[in-house]
């Protein structure tokens, strides 16, 4: 996916960038939490022998690889651990109803989205956008 963005900053192969609401963002219900709506700056790698400079209009590559992480860490990991903490004590107390199971599930959940907390803490998360061109 590729966006464009205004450059803010450059700091050694970094470039700080805002980007700029297209067409369709005014109409979109999503556009407050989104990068070009709220007026954020990102970091974003610049591509090797491309020169800008602060105030350029530059695209923005965002790999598909940042979405994937994102779905793992945020919604894989955690309903993996769910049902696998909710059938391990289902299966350990197993004449003591579903309340310890439910909890454990929820536990599971819980370890999960604290595990993505960590993984984006470290830079785990972060596929990078990268500046492939400068717009005229």
């Amino acid at each position: 996916m590729t966006e464009t963005a205004l450059v803010t900053k450059i700091e050694e192969k970094r470039a700080s960038v805002r980007f700029i609401m297209g067409e369709g963002c005014h109409g979109c219900s999503s556009k407050e939490g989104c990068a070009s709506g709220t007026g954020r700056e990102l970091q974003a790698e610049i591509q090797a022998g491309l020169s800008i400079k602060v105030g350029d209009k530059v695209c923005v590559e965002v790999p598909n690889s940042a979405h994937l992480l994102g779905l793992f860490w945020l919604i894989v990991l955690p309903v993996v651990l769910f049902g696998g903490a909710y059938l391990l004590v289902q299966r350990l107390t197993s004449g003591s109803g579903e309340g310890p199971a439910a909890l454990a599930g929820i536990g599971g959940l819980a370890a999960g989205l604290l595990l993505a907390v960590f993984a984006s803490r470290r830079g785990r998360l972060n596929a990078r956008p990268r500046v492939i061109a400068r717009l005229d």
